[in-house]
């Protein structure tokens, strides 16, 4: 296929703008960081395949992507290394506190891991800038049972949050003994 310069450069600013992205989008669907660089990988080479047809690149690449990843998942692990891994999303890069912000994602990537598949999903469409309405219709879904979704997760996810914070935190109730 021969493209034209402009095709080339718009291509090229979508990857470098969305690979990044994309795998953080994975992980964040519940998918370990080797499954998702691959799948993400594999996505942008259809995409590139297909460039001139896709009018939402955006959401084509998460849509054909999940599948790829879930195909990917259902041929087995290749290694010890993709079943221990875990996700370390860099999807939201900040140059002035990067060590806080992988650390923020590792924790929202824990916390999506631990919902049910369903809203594990909403969820990701929703961290990648989808709005209800678009979540719906990729998942073909209606955007009541997407908002439904999206609401049960923030709470479990809190819950859960709570339940971590809890946990870490110290427990100063019982007073401490005197020695002689």
């Amino acid at each position: 296929m021969r493209w034209s310069g402009v095709a080339d450069d718009e291509f090229a600013a979508f990857f470098d703008r969305d690979f990044d992205r994309l795998v953080g989008f994975f992980c964040k669907s519940g998918f370990d960081r080797e499954i998702a660089r691959d799948a993400a990988a594999e996505t942008m080479t259809e995409l590139l395949r297909q460039w001139s047809e896709v009018t939402a690149p955006k959401a084509w690449v998460r849509t054909v992507g999940s599948r790829i990843a879930s195909r990917l998942v259902m041929e087995g692990p290749r290694s010890v290394q993709a079943a221990i891994v875990g996700c370390r999303s860099t999807t939201d890069r900040a140059d002035d506190q990067p060590h806080a912000v992988v650390e923020e994602q590792d924790v929202v990537a824990e916390l999506l891991r631990q919902l049910p598949d369903v809203q594990r999903v909403v969820m990701a469409w929703r961290l990648d800038g989808f709005d209800p309405a678009e979540i719906a219709a990729i998942t073909e879904s209606s955007p009541t049972t997407v908002r439904s979704n999206l609401r049960h997760a923030r709470e479990r996810m809190k819950q859960l949050r709570d339940a971590q914070e809890a946990e870490q935190t110290p427990d100063t109730t019982t007073p401490r003994r005197r020695t002689q």
